[in-house]
């Protein structure tokens, strides 16, 4: 406030006569009336004012200008706080923080956080209502939650382990150096490096693997290979294994190739096609041998040779070499040069 000036300079034997004391006083209300604070009239302060004690302001406090609090924090016990615009280094909030914009760090040499107390359970960023959240970055937004889902709009990179309880949809590349736990489905319309599936994963769509794949269990509607597919174990197919393309092989690198049905039933070799054929060895590959017998009371084994009853009059497509059985003249039939030669009667 305004400093009060010398009221009267009283020497020993001066009269106080009653207008130099009405006088005094009037000058003593002014300053206080014109520059107290703590009045009921409202003040403009225009110099600094240290307050060395805890100040209560009941009725509201406003501040025009910036104001700076050197030590000791900001309280809001209760109620609705408006702020125009805070700048603070470190803020505690212990409620729910309101705000119409933005929560933003200006300092170009610092990260902006916002995280939760150890001592709390976990933190939370989100909306009250029913709006997306966005993260933006430089304008553009990187990442959005809505509804059920969470979009991320450019790569994942993740180096702990990423857990998911529902569905995890991938538009872009996913790239993960630990672990991925989904208890939900997995979608993905890009590629996917570098993981190890524990449990079952279910593909509507076609899965592409560009290198070595190890796969404890695989259940598909159809399966294709563009490259060759090694199995360390034995496949179980329960559809047909399919292969269609131009100099497709099945190739066996083990000591024994074994092709066995566990059903107890037939195991039939056929062509689609017209006039082809089925060939049971190649030139100059090794000897092929049929049937399998080993003491004379086998009842499996043998060589079932396809019979008809009686001669045969068709010209046969396989051409020389093709034979038959005649079960009702009990001999052995073979066709070459475009003619059937039969043996003697079998007794």
């Amino acid at each position: 406030m305004g400093l009060i000036a010398t009221l009267h300079d009283w020497t020993d034997g001066d009269i106080l006569t009653t207008a130099d004391l009405e006088g005094a006083f009037a000058a003593i209300r002014d300053v206080v009336n014109t520059y107290g604070v703590l009045t009921d009239t409202a003040r403009t302060i225009s110099v600094t004012n240290i307050w060395s004690a805890t100040q209560t302001f009941t009725g509201g406090w406003t501040a025009g200008a910036a104001c700076t609090i050197s030590s000791g924090g900001f309280a809001v016990s209760s109620g609705t706080t408006a702020v125009q615009a805070l700048t603070a280094t470190t803020g505690t909030f212990t409620s729910t923080v309101q705000t119409a914009g933005a929560i933003r760090s200006l300092a170009s040499t610092v990260d902006t956080k916002v995280y939760s107390d150890s001592g709390n359970s976990y933190g939370v960023i989100g909306t009250i209502s029913d709006h997306d959240l966005l993260i933006v970055r430089n304008g553009v937004t990187q990442f959005y939650c809505r509804t059920n889902s969470m979009t991320l709009q450019n790569n994942l990179t993740v180096s702990g382990t990423l857990t998911v309880s529902s569905t995890l949809g991938v538009g872009g590349a996913a790239t993960l150096s630990s672990t991925l736990l989904v208890t939900g489905a997995i979608t993905a319309s890009s590629t996917i490096n570098g993981q190890t599936i524990s449990a079952s994963a279910s593909f509507s769509g076609t899965l592409t693997v560009a290198g070595a794949t190890t796969l404890a269990a695989l259940s598909c509607t159809t399966l294709s290979f563009s490259g060759v597919a090694t199995f360390a174990a034995t496949p179980v197919f329960q559809a047909d294994l399919d292969l269609t393309t131009s100099g497709s092989k099945l190739l066996v690198n083990g000591t024994n190739f074994v092709l066995q049905n566990s059903g107890g039933t037939s195991i039939y070799a056929r062509t689609t096609g017209s006039g082809s054929s089925i060939w049971l060895g190649y030139p100059s590959s090794g000897d092929v041998i049929l049937g399998g017998l080993t003491v004379n009371s086998d009842t499996r084994g043998y060589v079932v040779l396809p019979s008809f009853a009686g001669a045969m009059v068709a010209t046969p497509s396989g051409g020389t070499g093709v034979a038959y059985w005649d079960t009702t003249n009990k001999k052995f039939k073979v066709y070459s040069g475009g003619t059937w030669y039969s043996s003697a009667a079998f007794t």
